[in-house]
């Protein structure tokens, strides 16, 4: 009786474990199927993450075409400022002759004047100088104002392409 009960017990076990074992056999073939599923659905957001990447890629071609544009124009525009800087220190060495010319000029019109103190007799001439020397001066004058509106314009213009520059720093950073 022992026996029979020990038998009849191993095969109470034995179907047990087999149940067990076919249990755990459709719980695996489940999670298979499931991860099946998740890598399929993985390697589709991977397939679209690849198709999404190169549109990107083709949307920002004009972007980087723009970016090497305005380095370019940015490079020029430094070269501009640099001609600049030279042309408004000629302007400023040639205003400063100006400036030594007019008070030639001065000096001259005042010895033109002593001389005219001798020369009554010339007095034709001496107006016809003094109209010269006037119109020298107020020629000279009018040069002089002029180079100031040009340095002033040149200054205003180094300024707004300081401006641009700063503007433009911000594209720099776009691929």
């Amino acid at each position: 009786m022992k026996s029979k009960l020990f038998t009849i017990l191993l095969i109470l076990l034995g179907i047990l474990g087999v149940g067990m074992f076919g249990y755990s056999l459709a719980k695996q073939t489940q999670m298979q199927g499931e991860m099946n599923q998740i890598m399929a659905s993985v390697n589709e957001s991977i397939v679209a993450t690849g198709t999404l990447v190169q549109e990107t890629l083709e949307v920002l071609q004009p972007f980087q075409e723009i970016t090497a544009s305005l380095a370019s124009i940015e490079q020029q525009e430094e070269q501009v400022v640099v001609q600049l800087a030279v042309m408004n220190g000629h302007l400023e060495t040639t205003g400063l002759s100006e400036k030594n010319i007019i008070a030639g000029l001065e000096a001259l019109n005042q010895q033109t004047r002593t001389v005219s103190q001798y020369l009554n007799g010339m007095s034709d001439v001496n107006s016809g100088l003094l109209k010269a020397s006037s119109a020298s001066v107020q020629n000279a004058s009018r040069i002089n104002g002029q180079l100031g509106e040009i340095n002033g314009m040149t200054g205003q213009s180094i300024e707004e392409l300081g401006e641009l520059n700063e503007k433009f720093a911000l594209l720099r950073i776009l691929p």
